[in-house]
């Protein structure tokens, strides 16, 4: 519980009578509860990314993971599409900005202000995305 706010596990069903039943035998009294926010997650979708593109790209349904990206962020084929914004688990605003550089200075061919520049063979990159994809992503843990 954080001041009014408590998490309570997945939701099973709502009974007769409108008491709450959650995993592991928890329950709420309707009398306890003024807003149900239900927070489901969500799956990667691009739907201007498709066959007709030519690129191979894929969103795993369910792992919250699109490749093959090259460091979570450059398409690892083709180095100027860059999918800024992708990881889940960090400080969002201030890491999608070093992202945005980083790409404006890979488009821009600076990369001296890049601290780990992309390595130029594509078979490179895509070794490392296929490295990356099979342990589960860059902390090796999968999501």
């Amino acid at each position: 519980q954080c001041g009014n706010v408590v998490w309570v596990p997945k939701t099973e069903k709502v009974d007769e009578g409108s008491v709450i039943r959650f995993g592991g035998g928890c329950t709420i009294a309707p009398d306890d509860v003024d807003v149900i926010v239900f927070c489901s997650g969500y799956d990667y979708n691009f739907p201007f990314i498709n066959e007709k593109s030519n690129l191979d790209f894929q969103c795993i349904p369910g792992e919250r993971r699109v490749s093959p990206l090259y460091e979570q962020l450059w398409h690892a084929r083709h180095t100027n599409l860059a999918l800024i914004g992708l990881p889940h688990s960090v400080v969002p605003f201030p890491f999608f900005e070093l992202q945005a550089e980083a790409f404006a200075a890979q488009l821009l061919g600076d990369t001296a202000s890049l601290s780990d520049p992309l390595p130029s063979s594509v078979s490179e990159r895509m070794s490392e995305a296929l490295i990356d994809k099979e342990k589960g992503g860059p902390n090796g843990s999968r999501v």
